[in-house]
């Protein structure tokens, strides 16, 4: 069972994140079971950091996770494995595993303190409900400049001798 309700990567995702990094050991070394740990660790620690059990709506539903949330427990999980693998010897300042890490706690700790917003709003989306649009720009532009015509609150097209269309056009 999960240790955080959910898990918001796979083991497919970290194994292929250890191959990438080319971390000591390869993930065909690791076994599945070590790995699911790994994720569900990392995703436990991710909803620790940030307070919050992903790929949930407050109404149950199911979302989608913040590619952010992913990211940073694939990273987190990539050094739960990487220590269950090399049995708990420490990782060196540089090595990519332990570089990637680093760089999770501290987006972490960002996304806790407010400064990154893991789930941002949707873009075109208005921030206050109910919002209304008020155009700024000056009515440059009449509706003589376009063929029609204001009638009883209604655009209508402007009616030119020669079959309609715009002035100056020839009726087709």
């Amino acid at each position: 069972m999960p240790l955080s309700g959910t898990v918001y990567c796979s083991t497919v995702d970290v194994s292929n994140a250890l191959t990438s990094l080319n971390a000591q050991g390869t993930p065909n070394d690791m076994s599945q079971p070590l790995l699911q740990l790994a994720c569900e660790q990392g995703s436990a620690k991710v909803s620790a950091w940030t307070g919050q059990v992903w790929g949930f709506d407050q109404a149950g539903n199911v979302i989608a996770v913040p590619d952010i949330i992913i990211s940073l427990t694939i990273d987190v999980a990539c050094y739960y494995a990487t220590l269950a693998y090399r049995k708990n010897k420490p990782l060196d300042v540089r090595d990519p595993v332990q570089l990637r890490y680093t760089a999770a706690l501290a987006d972490l700790k960002a996304i806790q303190e407010g400064q990154i917003m893991a789930s941002p709003e949707q873009l075109n989306q208005s921030v206050v409900p109910g919002g209304r649009r008020i155009n700024t720009i000056p009515g440059i532009f009449t509706p003589y400049d376009s063929g029609t015509r204001l009638s009883r609150g209604r655009v209508e097209a402007e009616q030119t001798p020669g079959g309609g269309g715009l002035p100056g056009q020839l009726g087709y």
